[in-house]
């Protein structure tokens, strides 16, 4: 598989047709891709970054980048052109040879587009693999089997289907977060606007991928984190407005599992607290990735799922999970407790206040309880997948069920 040299002019004469509204129009999904899922201030890596104008409209929108590319003509040109810009910097680099010039989580997320499709499965996994170690993150664009027009512009293009590249990724170090689908043929390009998301996953004739590197991911899992993101674990939360942090000891909530619920519900407002998460994804998308968990901390998570949602939330949990003696932590309000109180209330200020504990603040479109157990009756429900059920000490300050099961061999 061909190996560009450094002073290669065709790949600069085909780069030289790219402008910034071009490329934001054909780009969007690749850049939506970035900008709703990092803040900005991140700091990006782009691999093969060619003209460069990728580089300059993320830095536009607040990124830090530093863009690299191993054509000598390329890199010679930005350094002129964007001299004096702020937050963007370009570098000669071979991509393999990452690793001599980067050093682990010196970046956030690694990004390209259009590059690894020039390769051989062996070289790309060689440079994912280097990849996978300089960052968390990785948002990759790249052409499909679908494309009708296999139209080859540099002569070595591979066009190879979306479940091929997935397997790619995960052999090389990564597991998959999100695969967006863009480019569109023939009718579809009419109607894409009223796809799903899944519809142009599946039709789209490239795709981004984003990735989190398997060597960031810890061995627990803190599922729901909210406002409170535990060392050591790997915090996920789904909320519209969580901000991932890339680096995990940055996290203005970081905290200790003994120190739970101290911080949040004393000194500081919890309203003010921001949630901020590892990773922003649901639990079924967690559920597929190869690396599994040896414990599982759903702290006031299991009364937020409804019914009809249940019985896949729990096999979900269970695959999660790496082994029979791996643990899962839940904690839901006791509901029997809770209406004893409501029942015995004196007055309607506490009828309101057992009552939000019963159905949820409702402050959000997160805060409502579906469902409300009690100990044998959580017990029953998880017994499905999960035994060996031992009760905690209750930490919360309300009356609350805190256990630990394991997995069913």
């Amino acid at each position: 598989m061909n190996r560009y040299s450094s002073d290669d002019q065709k790949w600069v004469e085909m780069n030289s047709k790219h402008t910034l509204f071009r490329t934001s129009l054909i780009q969007e999904t690749y850049i939506k891709t970035i900008v709703n899922q990092f803040s900005q201030g991140t700091k990006l890596l782009e691999i093969a970054c060619g003209s460069g104008i990728t580089s300059v409209l993320l830095n536009d929108l607040g990124f830090n980048v530093h863009a690299t590319d191993i054509n000598r003509i390329f890199i010679q040109n930005l350094k002129e052109k964007y001299a004096g810009f702020e937050r963007i910097s370009f570098e000669l680099l071979d991509v393999f040879n990452l690793d001599q010039f980067v050093d682990k989580g010196a970046f956030d997320c690694v990004i390209h587009q259009g590059f690894l499709e020039h390769f051989s499965d062996e070289d790309i996994q060689k440079i994912l693999r280097k990849c996978s170690e300089v960052s968390k993150f990785s948002v990759i664009d790249l052409p499909n089997d679908k494309r009708k027009n296999k139209l080859q512009e540099y002569g070595d293009e591979r066009f190879i289907s979306v479940e091929r590249w997935c397997q790619l990724f995960r052999t090389s170090g990564y597991e998959v977060l999100a695969i967006n689908g863009r480019r569109f043929e023939g009718s579809l390009s009419k109607i894409s606007d009223m796809l799903s998301d899944a519809e142009k996953a599946e039709l789209g004739t490239s795709t981004t991928y984003l990735l989190l590197s398997k060597h960031f991911i810890p061995h627990k899992l803190h599922y729901g984190c909210g406002t409170v993101f535990l060392e050591d674990h790997l915090n996920v939360d789904l909320a519209d407005d969580a901000k991932v942090i890339c680096n995990h000891n940055e996290s203005d909530n970081l905290t200790t599992f003994d120190n739970y619920y101290k911080r949040q519900f004393t000194s500081i407002d919890r309203e003010k607290l921001g949630i901020e998460v590892d990773v922003k994804c649901d639990l079924n998308t967690i559920a597929g990735f190869e690396t599994k968990f040896d414990e599982i901390k759903l702290i006031h998570v299991f009364e937020h799922v409804p019914k009809y949602a249940r019985t896949n939330f729990i096999e979900n949990l269970a695959r999660c999970l790496s082994s029979p003696q791996a643990t899962l932590l839940i904690a839901v309000p006791d509901n029997k407790a809770i209406c004893k109180l409501y029942l015995e209330s004196s007055s309607l200020e506490e009828e309101l206040k057992y009552n939000s504990w019963i159905f949820g603040s409702q402050r959000n479109q997160y805060l409502h309880h579906f469902i409300g157990y009690s100990y044998e009756m959580l017990q029953n429900v998880l017994g499905s997948h999960f035994d060996n059920f031992q009760q905690l000490d209750n930490r919360n300050d309300y009356p609350a069920i805190w256990m630990t099961c394991n997995k069913k061999l």
